[in-house]
């Protein structure tokens, strides 16, 4: 059975080192650890990164990196009014992006512990 939680906290050195096989299946060293734990670092006001922690019976077996944004009305419309009245509505939006074109960082960030 899978169960889930959502959280600001990143991967803990402990929780790193139950994905070291699939960064071993990408040819990537524990160094890729310090760029995802600095977009936590990076948090600004109206997006904030999340991180997803997926169990099986209770084992940590996935992490997949989101981002929460709440003002994104000038994403949309170039309209003040239109733009003003999607942010004064705060309802939050949430991406996961599993690919993008020059987002090689943001780029599918989620670890799963059998690649």
């Amino acid at each position: 059975m899978y169960s889930f939680t959502l959280t600001d906290k990143f991967l803990s050195k402990e929780e790193q080192y139950i994905f070291e096989d699939q960064l071993n299946f990408y040819g990537l060293d524990n160094e890729v650890w310090e760029v995802y734990a600095s977009l936590f670092k990076s948090t600004v006001k109206y997006t904030q990164p999340l991180l997803l922690r997926v169990f099986q019976d209770s084992e940590l077996y996935g992490a997949i990196i989101i981002t929460k944004c709440s003002r994104y009305g000038k994403a949309l419309f170039s309209n003040r009014f239109l733009s003003g009245l999607v942010n004064l509505f705060g309802m939050p939006y949430f991406q996961w992006i599993k690919f993008g074109c020059c987002m090689d960082m943001m780029s599918n960030p989620g670890f799963v512990k059998d690649p």
